[in-house]
């Protein structure tokens, strides 16, 4: 499955069939200003079980992905990749969020 990443922001369509799951490309509509040099991109992300919710600059932009695990099993590590050398990470910050439902297990 290959996307034109070139852009900052990959964006997905999902549709669901008796059968099947699919997932199609969809083109950005949405760009970030990003011509100063040296700018820095604050990136705020929350997940769930099967949601991950990212937010652009205290929510310049954001974006929502459903995803599931395979067999409901939780990873062991999360990796973060900056693939194109064009972003530099300077600071990663992980933070466990508590459940609002008292019978949850953690």
């Amino acid at each position: 499955f290959f996307t034109d990443k070139t852009s900052g922001i990959v964006r997905y369509e999902a549709k669901y069939t008796d059968s099947q799951y699919l997932l199609s490309y969809l083109k950005p509509q949405e760009y970030l200003d990003t011509t100063g040099k040296d700018q820095y991109i604050k990136l705020q992300a929350v997940v769930d079980r099967s949601v991950i919710e990212v937010f652009v600059n205290d929510g310049e932009l954001a974006g929502t992905s459903v995803f599931y695990f395979d067999n409901d099993q939780i990873p062991s590590k999360v990796a973060v990749s900056i693939g194109d050398n064009k972003l530099e990470l300077v600071d990663l910050e992980v933070k466990a969020l508590d459940s609002i439902w008292s019978n949850c297990k953690k």
